[in-house]
């Protein structure tokens, strides 16, 4: 078996639903998403986000190890949900959001 990097997918989902709000492959939009800039600590650990004002708590993950990379991209259905470049990936991380009370 040959090592491969892990190229990952974040899928961020509202609590209870199946289909994410937005997706990315790419590490400077992951980056941007989560607010993330020079002045972050080194790790962040991060447990809440704002979503256009609002802000989410991270109540669950979930993720999948696809058994080869995959380069299929989809112009239609949940890839729609795709911000950034489209890049291949073989391990996807389901991030699923409750707004804050």
């Amino acid at each position: 078996m040959k090592p491969e990097n892990i190229k990952t997918k974040v899928n961020f989902h509202m609590e209870g639903q199946g289909k994410p709000f937005a997706s990315t492959e790419d590490y400077e939009v992951l980056k941007r998403f989560l607010w993330i800039n020079e002045d972050s600590e080194f790790e962040t650990n991060i447990n809440e986000i704002d979503v256009e004002g609002e802000m989410y708590e991270i109540v669950d993950t979930k993720f999948s190890i696809l058994k080869e990379t995959t380069e299929l991209h989809l112009k239609y259905g949940i890839d729609l949900a795709i911000v950034g470049e489209s890049l291949p990936y073989n391990f996807r991380v389901s991030v699923y959001l409750k707004k804050k009370s």
